[in-house]
């Protein structure tokens, strides 16, 4: 009897009005395999040029990736990669680093970002 309880009172919490609310979230995240290359955008482009843009970045240290937390938006500039590294570099080379994503995550010319906003509804699609 008591599991019943417990599976009505479980979907009856589920349904309730309280519960049926989509709550906006601006949050992103961005998981990074760690290498030599995503140690230098973290420390040079996120914890530099991007947390100057956007101060609610934060980025943890998990021994084998970077977890990159903003509410709003991050951007990575590949060109900026390729003068920092001191040899090409392209948003393709950036993408097979990301791990994972939380957000909406696009590719504008040599730039990768993430961000909150309905591309096309939020804001204008940027001509390329």
């Amino acid at each position: 009897m008591s599991q019943n309880s417990s599976a009505a009172d479980y979907m009856k919490d589920m349904v309730a009005e309280e519960n049926m609310v989509v709550k906006e979230n601006k949050g992103i995240v961005l998981i990074l395999m760690k290498s030599e290359e995503m140690d230098l955008v973290i420390e040079d482009i996120i914890l530099g040029s991007e947390l100057e843009r956007n101060p609610t970045i934060k980025v943890e240290d998990h021994s084998a990736f970077w977890q990159v937390t903003a509410e709003g938006s991050v951007e990575i500039d590949a060109d900026e990669v390729s003068e920092l590294l001191g040899r090409p570099y392209n948003v393709y080379d950036f993408l097979v680093n990301v791990s994972s994503t939380v957000g909406r995550a696009f590719t504008r010319d040599e730039t990768f970002v993430i961000t909150t906003e309905l591309i096309g509804l939020d804001s204008a699609i940027a001509d390329s």
